[in-house]
């Protein structure tokens, strides 16, 4: 598992990180993991990010502001 934190930003209640990256081997099977157990996408759709990653946004309001985003690594 990676994590990446990016400490530049502040959240509603006052905490430092932006966001978390995770791995994920499968992106497209982890989302529907993932809203099985009632979490929330802000993309309903993994989309193109970083280096030609697939990444999809959780909802960070239920992370108290802090936006949790899966990777899928190009292969």
């Amino acid at each position: 598992m990676t994590i990446r934190i990016d400490r530049k930003w502040k959240t509603i209640d006052g905490n430092t990180i932006h966001h978390i990256a995770f791995t994920a081997a499968d992106l497209g099977s982890s989302i529907g993991r993932y809203e099985a157990s009632g979490y929330r996408f802000l993309n309903n759709k993994p989309v193109n990010g970083f280096r030609g990653c697939r990444v999809a946004f959780m909802d960070p309001l239920p992370s108290k502001g802090i936006l949790i985003e899966l990777v899928e690594e190009k292969k």
